[in-house]
């Protein structure tokens, strides 16, 4: 009975270190912005918070992410890899860092020349952490689906504000000795808002905010070749 009464208190507990950001983390502008045949590398620094749900109900906890995006043209789309490191504080238990990695693909679809852009796409991130609750060593694993729609603005000059609608799916698991449990998204349905910035013809800067399936907040910094 004590054996079993710990491992309904893991399955619970666990819950509460199922929380991250979603999204692939940052979408960025939706459109491809790269020419064909054109790179970039991109750093996003990223922070949220996201609720995610299991049997024994849902919680949320914050996520920090420090990832290289690197871009290529492929003329009206863009590929990219995310590589970096990806921290999750869970409301109980120990912090937990480890590697995340994902893929993506954005395609303009309708331009107007000059003053906007509709854009899709889509993308994935995986990644695994590692924590202790109530002295037992627990490893998250994390993968994540976005797929977004959304648009542009050119006509500002060096300032391209962007939006749009992102649907984020979550599949989780939280391993441990003798046991395990699932989990995935608590709210599918979100939106981004952000902007980037073109200091000069190879380097910007952007934010963007993600809300209503998560609550996120992220910095990029990135050069075009």
């Amino acid at each position: 009975m004590k054996k079993l009464n710990k491992v309904m208190l893991l399955a619970s507990a666990a819950t509460m270190l199922f929380c991250g950001n979603a999204i692939s983390g940052t979408i960025g502008n939706p459109t491809a912005t790269l020419g064909k045949g054109k790179a970039a590398v991109e750093l996003d620094l990223d922070f949220a918070k996201r609720k995610v749900k299991d049997r024994s109900g849902s919680s949320d906890a914050k996520t920090d992410r420090y990832l290289l995006n690197g871009s290529y043209g492929l003329g009206m789309a863009n590929a990219y890899l995310k590589l970096g490191s990806v921290t999750l504080k869970p409301e109980q238990g120990s912090d937990g860092s480890g590697t995340g990695y994902g893929i993506g693909v954005k395609a303009t679809v309708h331009e107007i020349p000059k003053t906007a852009k509709v854009g899709v796409g889509l993308q994935m991130m995986s990644f695994s952490t590692k924590h202790t609750l109530t002295g037992t060593d627990i490893t998250i694993d994390w993968l994540e689906y976005d797929i977004f729609a959304g648009g542009s603005y050119l006509a500002l000059g060096e300032l391209v504000p962007y939006g749009g609608l992102v649907l984020s799916k979550v599949d989780g698991k939280a391993k441990w000795t003798g046991g395990s449990s699932t989990f995935n998204e608590d709210s599918t349905v979100g939106i981004f808002l952000g902007g980037d910035f073109k200091i000069n013809d190879q380097l910007k800067a952007g934010a963007e905010l993600r809300l209503v399936n998560e609550t996120s907040f992220a910095l990029t910094v990135g050069y075009m070749f």
